[in-house]
C-alpha cells in the first residue's frame, strides 16, 4: 500500500540533527524550531484552510509511524472520487496495522508540491489540495499526520522546481555544472525553504512535520556561486569542495 514504516526515537533525532549541522542546515531548523511545531527529522480542487474543513491535530500515544507515498495512492491522473476512496482506503490499512503517525509525501523530489502553494511553482494535481484532502482523512480516523518535505532536492541531476526560477542557488559539480539540490549555504534559498516550511505548518496547522534531503548529495560539490564567493572572501580562496574527505573517493 505504498508504507515505510518506522519506529523513531530521540536517539535517532539527535544523530540526523548533527548531520544536518554538518550539511550546514542548522540555520533552517533553527528558524522552524521557534515555531510551535515539532520538527522530526529523516534522511524522507478542495481547500482545506478553514477550522471548519480541517480536523483537529491528533497527538499519537505513542510514535509507530509510516511514510506514505501519497502520489501513488491518489494517482494524479485518476478521477476525483477514485483519489478521495483510494486515500481513505489507505488510511483504513494504515489504522488496522496499528500506525499511529502518518507521514505523507507533500511534494516530490522533482519540486512540485501536492497542495497549491505560493511558494513552489507546480502542484502536480493542477488545482486540487491531495495533501489537505489526506491529512483531513487522517485526522477523521484519529491518526496523527506529520508530512514529509524533501528539503533541499528540487531535480537530483537536473535543477527543476524552484531551482528553474532561480538557478542561482543550486549545487554545483567541480566543472560548474548545476544540479538539481538547493544550497543550504544561500541565504536566499534558505529563506525559501523555511518559507514553504511556513506555509505547509499553517495551512494545515501541524503539529509535527518530517524533513527529508536535508543533506548534500553523495559526490563531489561545490556550493552556489554567491555562497562559494563569499567562502573565498573569508578564507583567502582556501580549496574546498562540499564532501571533501581524505578517507573516502569523495
Amino acid at each position: 500500500m505504498n508504507f515505510c514504516p518506522i519506529l523513531f526515537t530521540r536517539r535517532h533525532a539527535f544523530a540526523v540533527l548533527l548531520l544536518a549541522w554538518l550539511c550546514g542546515c542548522l540555520p533552517i531548523l533553527a528558524e522552524l524550531q521557534n515555531a510551535e511545531t515539532e520538527v522530526i527529522l529523516s534522511n524522507s480542487g478542495d481547500y482545506f484552510d478553514t477550522d471548519a474543513n480541517l480536523p483537529a491535530p491528533v497527538t499519537p500515544s505513542s510514535f509507530i509511524g509510516a511514510y506514505v507515498h501519497l502520489h501513488r495512492i491518489a494517482v494524479p491522473s485518476d478521477p476525483l472520487e477514485k483519489r478521495l476512496a483510494d486515500i481513505e482506503a489507505a488510511v483504513a490499512t494504515a489504522r488496522r496495522a496499528g500506525i499511529t503517525v502518518l507521514m505523507p509525501y507533500v511534494a516530490d523530489s522533482a519540486g512540485r508540491a501536492y497542495y497549491p502553494s505560493t511558494h513552489h511553482p507546480e502542484n502536480l494535481y493542477g488545482d486540487w489540495d491531495a495533501a489537505g484532502a489526506f491529512i483531513a482523512t487522517a485526522r477523521k480516523a484519529g491518526m496523527a499526520v506529520y508530512p514529509t518535505v524533501p528539503v533541499l532536492v528540487s531535480g537530483h541531476e537536473e535543477p527543476r522546481g524552484i531551482l528553474e526560477k532561480h538557478p542561482e542557488w543550486a549545487l554545483r559539480n567541480e566543472a560548474g555544472k548545476k544540479y538539481g539540490f538547493i544550497s543550504p549555504a544561500n541565504t536566499e534559498a534558505r529563506a525559501w525553504v523555511v518559507g514553504a516550511l511556513n506555509e505547509l505548518v499553517a495551512r494545515y496547522k501541524l503539529k509535527g512535520v518530517t524533513l527529508d534531503y536535508v543533506r548534500y548529495p553523495n559526490r563531489p560539490m561545490m556550493l552556489d556561486e554567491a555562497s562559494m564567493a563569499a567562502y573565498n572572501e573569508a578564507t583567502g580562496g582556501a580549496p574546498y569542495t562540499v564532501n571533501d574527505r581524505g578517507d573516502t573517493p569523495y
